[in-house]
């Protein structure tokens, strides 16, 4: 179960929205973020995919709610995780 608060604040507590994967099942693994109005705030595919609260090109998001889909080998999980700075 992906968490459901993000603090990328550095503590090492939630700083990190990411799969925990056995080896070679995250292979092809896909993470898209979007913020409330609908707009992709973040992609990547991979074993280490995660989201830190950033958008692909490095800038940091507002706090606030934002949605998920994660699809692992086609099996996709929809969701949403809060956002705190």
């Amino acid at each position: 179960m992906p968490p459901t608060i993000l603090t990328p604040n550095g503590d090492g507590l939630n700083d990190l929205f990411k799969l925990d994967l056995p080896f070679g099942i995250g292979s092809c693994a896909s993470i898209m973020v979007f913020n409330r109005w609908g707009m992709k705030v973040f992609d990547s595919n991979g074993q280490n995919s995660g989201w830190d609260g950033r958008t692909t090109a490095g800038e940091k998001v507002p706090e606030g709610t934002y949605f998920y889909i994660i699809d692992v080998n086609g099996i996709t999980k929809k969701g949403s995780l809060t956002l705190i700075d």
